[in-house]
């Protein structure tokens, strides 16, 4: 291996800020790549981490596009949580196949035997390129099949290339808590707050860096973004990232809700129609709750009183009541905040019972055995967020120098 992969390299390929016009649509990092950096992949035998999100703004296919053009030898792919088409569901093991519209071989990073390349599939290989839609938070696991990527390619000596996408809940902040070691797992591999406010090549550098990855690292960034862009204003589709993750709506939603219904204790909508964007049991007053989360007068949301009756998932077949979040402005939205103002109330009502077997995932979620026996005693969401302020301030700062875009 040569010095120059030996070092640690961080390597952007930074366009010209004043080349975008403001109201221009975003062009995704796969055009970027095949319009103006052909030559870094040209030749090389590649390994494409992909799945269905991986696409362009037409929605083809990035796997489909480079294994179409003569330019590039793309002979493998790479599938994280979901598999390589997104049909598996959460949490299910995903095993080695060959994909049928390239016939090339698909190494599952989901499986049980291992969340990362092996040795064998990296010998097949010269370099590694990741094209995964993240959503921005830490329990999510994409971004850690990324780093771990990341990792078997610094043992290899091969270049690992991220082509950058857009963050639905906002590059343009961070919220949440660290994660503590002792829970660290894949829904928190490295210490980074719940909501880290970096796009995934933002966070490629930061944990080449930070944590000591140390590959030789090349993220492709998009043209015309803004780290405060909603979804809406990329101009691009959405492509489900997970079977409950159908729409941005369900990725905004997704950090206010996803940790409270790893108790099982509340039904928020997975498997229903509004997943991650309700907060159903028959043991909660709808009217009562949304009164008490409005009155608190949070920045872009307000709660609706619902009254439903899931066909599957947490309480099926039972009336249930809650509240819908309809998120009003994801740019002044602070999604963990507001999320452990729903855990406050909730935990506090008649009927609500701690899950002893579901406390260890709880934990893993929120990134401390702290936060559960907290909530218990009566602890309120204002004295979490006012800890998490000095934390979050150095993580911003340790953050500065990989950022992208403006």
């Amino acid at each position: 291996m040569s010095s120059v992969r030996r070092a640690v390299v961080f390597v952007v390929l930074i366009l010209a800020a004043g080349a975008a016009a403001a109201a221009a649509p975003v062009t995704p990092s796969v055009e970027v790549l095949l319009k103006k950096h052909a030559e870094l992949l040209a030749g090389r035998r590649i390994g494409l981490i992909t799945n269905q999100t991986g696409v362009d703004s037409q929605l083809r296919s990035t796997a489909d596009l480079l294994h179409a053009d003569p330019r590039f030898r793309l002979v493998a792919l790479f599938g994280p949580e979901h598999g390589i088409r997104g049909g598996a569901e959460a949490g299910e093991k995903v095993g080695d196949r060959r994909d049928p519209a390239t016939g090339l071989p698909v190494y599952s990073l989901y499986s049980g035997s291992g969340r990362g390349p092996s040795p064998e599939a990296l010998a097949e290989i010269d370099v590694l390129v990741c094209h995964i839609q993240d959503i921005g938070c830490r329990s999510y696991t994409y971004v850690w099949t990324m780093a771990l990527a990341m990792k078997a390619a610094a043992a290899a000596g091969k270049l690992f290339v991220v082509l950058d996408v857009p963050n639905p809940v906002l590059a343009a902040g961070v919220d949440g808590g660290p994660r503590e070691e002792e829970v660290k797992s894949f829904i928190g591999l490295y210490p980074v707050p719940y909501v880290y406010g970096l796009t995934a090549g933002e966070l490629a550098r930061y944990l080449n860096e930070a944590e000591g990855i140390n590959c030789e690292l090349v993220v492709i960034p998009m043209e015309n973004y803004r780290r405060d862009m909603s979804w809406a204003e990329t101009g691009l589709p959405w492509v489900p990232t997970s079977p409950n993750i159908p729409s941005p709506e369900a990725a905004v939603c997704y950090p206010l809700t996803g940790q409270l219904g790893e108790l099982g204790e509340v039904n928020i909508g997975v498997g229903w129609t509004l997943p991650f964007q309700v907060v159903g049991a028959p043991y909660l007053d709808a009217r009562a709750m949304a009164r008490e989360l409005n009155g608190r007068n949070f920045e872009g949301i307000l709660f609706r009183p619902i009254h439903y009756r899931p066909t599957c998932g947490v309480f099926a077949g039972e009336d249930i009541h809650g509240v819908q979040l309809h998120v009003t402005d994801v740019k002044r939205l602070r999604p963990v905040e507001i999320a452990y103002a729903v855990m406050e109330y909730v935990v506090r009502q008649e009927g609500f019972r701690w899950p002893e077997k579901r406390l260890d995932m709880f934990a893993k979620a929120t990134g401390s055995k702290r936060t559960q026996p907290e909530l218990a005693a009566g602890k309120k969401a204002a004295e979490f967020v006012a800890e998490w302020q000095p934390y979050l301030q150095t993580f911003r700062e340790k953050t500065a120098s990989c950022l992208i875009y403006p």
